[in-house]
């Protein structure tokens, strides 16, 4: 049973989801809260800088494994080469990690996969 919740979250954390953000913003990089399952998660929202008011661009969810943050050297470089290239990029704490929110005790695989959800959501 473990076992096969581990792999799903793997597959969870392998599969990109993409979508279409309007950016308004004149600055390419901006630290965010996004409410989550349990508590606020800290993100950083990375965007193309060519994008002018009321544009879409391409996003890609950016998520750490196990006991790691979104200001892992991996991810930092994965958002700059992803902004470089004209696509946008979200990575964000999950609960308990971080500057997130949350209690390490209580946290589980389901409610991070609701963090995941809670970040796309946000996004749509």
């Amino acid at each position: 049973m473990m076992q096969m919740m581990k792999r799903r979250i793997f597959l969870l954390l392998l599969v990109v989801l993409c979508t279409s953000v309007a950016y308004s913003q004149q600055q390419a990089s901006a630290r965010l809260w996004i409410n989550g399952s349990n508590g606020r998660l800290a993100a950083i929202l990375q965007m193309p800088e060519r994008i002018t008011g009321g544009k879409k661009t391409p996003i890609v969810i950016l998520m750490h494994g196990y006991g790691g943050n979104k200001e892992a050297q991996m991810l930092s470089i994965l958002a700059d080469s992803l902004q470089a290239k004209g696509i946008g990029s979200i990575r964000f704490d999950f609960n308990s990690h971080g500057e997130s929110e949350g209690a390490t005790e209580e946290m589980t695989v389901l409610n991070e996969i609701e963090d995941a959800r809670c970040v796309y959501n946000y996004l749509k």
